[in-house]
């Protein structure tokens, strides 16, 4: 079993925040971001809505 891990880093240099998720299976509540968010996923896939549009993510 993985154990879960999250963990939050703010680089001042680039002024830029990054959050890493292992090993985390749980749904996030419905919201959205004033900003970019770019994701990496390194193994499996995620369900992901957008504009009422169902995606599933799978890494290659």
């Amino acid at each position: 079993m993985i154990k879960e891990e999250r963990k939050i880093v703010y680089d001042e240099e680039l002024q830029i925040e990054v959050v890493s998720f292992n090993g985390v299976h749980q749904p996030f509540a419905k919201h959205f971001h004033d900003y970019y968010v770019i994701g990496i996923m390194k193994k499996g896939n995620r369900k992901f809505i957008c504009n009422s549009k169902n995606y599933i993510i799978k890494r290659n």
